[in-house]
């Protein structure tokens, strides 16, 4: 994978906000686990480096842009 021509690797460290659950069958979101055909809204943020990516995994304050 490259980023502007340079060697670059996604991280999953997790998701850290949902902002919607859909559910295939009335389910409660609130007790039971997404299942198969749950679709899940999330938002991508990009950082620019591993220190930020802890940072934010932490919950902490840091600058980064969010991709739509």
């Amino acid at each position: 994978m490259e980023l502007d021509g340079k060697p670059a690797k996604m991280v999953y460290e997790g998701i850290r906000k949902l902002i919607n659950i859909s559910n295939p069958v009335d389910i409660d979101p609130d007790k039971d686990r997404p299942m198969t055909g749950t679709e899940l809204t999330y938002s991508h943020y990009l950082v620019n480096n591993e220190k930020q990516i802890q940072q934010l995994v932490d919950g902490e304050c840091v600058i980064l842009n969010y991709i739509e």
